[in-house]
């Protein structure tokens, strides 16, 4: 019961964080789901920095996403 409460409460999290807007969220759950997958499978290409990359594009999108008002 509590780990499906974190879930859910992690996913009205998340649709605040998009600012109620579908397009977003949707986008958000399906970079999440393919960053696990990535994460999960070994870099055929080696270690190129472009997680770290990824990430700061992504913090940087939900910032000026969350910042406009």
């Amino acid at each position: 019961m509590g780990s499906w409460l974190a879930s859910v409460g992690s996913l009205v999290m998340l649709w605040q964080e998009c600012n109620e807007n579908p397009a977003v969220f949707c986008y958000r759950i399906g970079r999440s789901l393919l960053a696990g997958q990535n994460a999960a499978a070994p870099d055929s290409h080696g270690s190129n920095g472009e997680g770290a990359c990824s990430s700061l594009s992504n913090t940087s999108f939900t910032l000026s996403m969350t910042s406009k008002g």
